[in-house]
């Protein structure tokens, strides 16, 4: 893992660290996480999705997933469990796939 200053403030800095990673997981669900889902869905980033009851990304998951398209390169991962999402390594192993 490398840790990278932008010196580009709150904003900035998600576009930098998303458009630099390989995948992500979305835990809270709040603006700030819907703000990185949507620049990992544009880059066609691998995004884990914590289903967890009130999120913002819950509740407007379906739509999204109704215009993804194979091109895209976006891969949604969902699950209701961290353990199954972080720990079984669904993102992880999506992501190792994709540099195969």
């Amino acid at each position: 893992m490398d840790s990278i200053f932008t010196n580009l403030d709150k904003i900035g800095r998600n576009v930098l660290s998303i458009i630099e990673c390989d995948g992500i997981i979305c835990i809270g669900g709040g603006i700030g996480t819907l703000n990185e889902f949507s620049i990992a869905a544009r880059e066609g980033k691998v995004i884990g999705v914590l289903e967890v009851f009130g999120s913002l990304i819950k509740k407007i998951l379906p739509e999204i997933e109704s215009q993804i398209s194979e091109k895209s390169g976006i891969v949604v991962i969902k699950d209701r469990s961290p353990k199954r999402l972080v720990r079984k390594r669904k993102v992880i192993q999506e992501v190792e796939k994709r540099k195969k």
